[in-house]
């Protein structure tokens, strides 16, 4: 799971208990329980911490995302200032266009290039060659 999400997740769950904390406190004013004075503070708790997850959360959130702005601008500054690697991509893709055989040209060099490089030729290649003219 990727950071931004975590921090998602954490505000929604902060929502959540504030929420849960509220509804609480709207229900022992209604019903009036004899533990009234435990589940107030406990119901304070979860709005307290509910809050702390939100504002934590939303923080953290605005931190990190400035922390990765400078970081992307540093590369596209570094990658504009640098046209030598633009010259160098264009002089390979011309080194590679001189490479490719043209049409009609035989990419392997055949027996000559083989028996000059000191290989000797077997008899297979040989009799394949006669059987194609």
């Amino acid at each position: 799971m990727n950071e931004r999400s975590s921090f998602v997740l954490r505000i929604v769950a902060g929502l959540y208990l504030a929420y849960l904390g509220v509804k609480m406190i709207q229900g022992l004013i209604v019903d009036k329980p004899e533990n009234m004075m435990f589940m107030f503070a406990m119901a304070v708790i979860f709005v307290i911490v509910g809050v702390l997850f939100i504002i934590s959360s939303v923080k953290n959130m605005r931190s990190s995302k400035n922390a990765e702005t400078p970081q992307e601008e540093t590369n596209a500054d570094y990658i504009e200032d640098t046209p030598e690697l633009e010259n160098k991509v264009a002089e390979t893709a011309e080194d590679k266009a001189d490479e490719v055989p043209e049409a009609g040209e035989d990419e392997s060099g055949g027996e000559a290039d083989l028996e000059a490089a000191g290989k000797e030729t077997s008899d297979v290649d040989v009799d394949l060659d006669e059987e194609d003219r």
